[in-house]
């Protein structure tokens, strides 16, 4: 490919960062960008915030996913003051179809807990003519 195709979302929030049950530590979907069949390195970004932690419930931990495919970025934060935190994510993937890209989150506070939220949420793929995804040494 000659020439990059860059494509991009967004969410400003604030948007819930989703608790969930213990028993299935799975994370919930918070954003997608449908992407068509291409090769992309995709780069997403948020940061996360809990403004009603306190001597009570002194840290939330937030775990996020970036997903394209198979392939797999997962960062986790601890909310220490002043209780909000940067995330940043990224892969590479070879769509052979059209598929997304999509960013999962969530908190280790007790469903249906509200208070911890996400703003300024990005997420950019930038078409490539290949892409290499390979173990470090």
């Amino acid at each position: 490919k000659s020439d990059s195709v860059a494509r991009a979302g967004f969410k400003n929030g604030p948007g819930d960062v989703p608790s969930v049950p213990a028993v299935t530590d799975a994370a919930a979907t918070i954003a997608t960008l449908a992407l068509p069949a291409g090769n992309y390195a995709i780069l997403a970004k948020l940061y996360v915030e809990d403004p009603t932690i306190g001597p009570v419930d002194p840290d939330t931990t937030v775990v996020c996913r970036l997903e394209a495919g198979t392939d797999v970025d997962e960062t986790s934060t601890e909310l220490l003051p002043p209780w909000r935190a940067s995330i940043s994510l990224q892969v590479v993937h070879a769509f052979t179809a059209a598929g997304s890209a999509v960013v999962k989150c969530r908190d280790d506070l007790p469903a249906p807990s509200t208070t911890t939220v996400y703003r300024f949420l990005k997420i950019t793929a930038i078409e490539q003519g290949s892409v290499s995804n390979v173990a470090l040494t």
